[in-house]
C-alpha cells in the first residue's frame, strides 16, 4: 500500500504535471516517481511503499552465519577458557526472506553495522552461555527488521511550528553576533587610521 499524506493542492499539481509531462511513460509506477520528477522533491517524505512484516515474523537461522569468540567481562577463568561471545551476521542484499524495501531501510538505518561486503553484524556477550548470546543476537536482528518495516512517523504541526520558531530565533541570534563582530572589527580599523 502507498502512504500519501500530501496537501491536496500539491497533489493536484502533481497530477496535472504527470498528465502534461511526456517525460513519464504510462508504464511508470509511483515508487519511482521521486527519481523521475526532481521538481517534486517534497513528495519523497510522504510517499513510501510499506511492507508490513507479520507479528510472528521469525529470522531463519539457516540463513545466518554464527561464530563464537572469547568474551570479555566477568566470569573468572571460565571467560578465558570458553568461547561464549556470539557474533551473528547475514548478507542484507541477498536476504530473500526480507522484502526489498525492508532490506533498503535496514541498510540505511544501520550502515555503521554493515561491513564492506554488505553483511549486517550483531554481537552479544551479555550471558555466560553461548546459546543465550546467540538467541539474544537473533532477537536483536528480528527487532531491527521489524523497526525497518515500520512506516515513518508523521511530524505533528505543533512540533513543526516549534522547530520553525527555534530555527528562526537561532538565525536571528547568529545574525546579531555577526553584526556585533563586524562592528567591533570596523571600530578597530577606524582607530588604526
Amino acid at each position: 500500500s502507498v502512504c500519501l499524506s500530501v496537501c491536496p493542492f500539491r497533489l493536484a499539481a502533481l497530477v496535472v504535471y504527470l498528465f502534461a509531462s511526456s517525460a513519464l511513460s504510462a508504464s511508470s509506477s509511483l515508487p519511482f516517481l521521486p527519481a523521475a520528477l526532481p521538481r517534486f522533491h517534497w513528495i519523497r517524505a510522504h510517499l513510501r511503499q510499506v511492507s508490513k512484516l507479520p507479528t510472528d515474523f521469525h529470522v531463519p537461522q539457516d540463513r545466518l552465519t554464527i561464530t563464537a569468540a572469547r568474551s570479555s567481562g566477568p566470569g573468572g577463568q571460565h571467560v578465558n577458557k570458553v568461547n561464549t561471545k556470539a557474533e551473528v551476521r547475514f548478507h542484507v542484499e541477498s536476504a530473500d526472506w526480507l522484502p526489498v524495501d525492508v532490506r533498503q531501510a535496514v541498510m540505511a538505518a544501520h550502515s555503521s553495522r554493515i561491513t564492506k561486503s554488505g553483511e549486517l553484524v550483531v554481537a552479544s556477550s551479555q550471558s555466560r552461555s553461548l546459546q543465550q548470546n546467540i538467541d539474544d543476537c537473533i532477537a536483536r536482528i528480528r527487532q531491527i527488521c521489524l523497526a525497518a518495516a515500520e512506516p515513518p512517523l508523521e511530524t505533528k504541526p505543533e512540533t513543526k511550528a516549534r522547530i520553525a520558531k527555534l530555527d528562526k530565533a537561532f538565525k536571528e541570534k547568529k545574525k546579531e553576533q555577526k553584526i556585533k563582530r563586524s562592528d567591533k572589527k570596523s571600530s578597530r580599523r577606524e582607530r588604526l587610521e
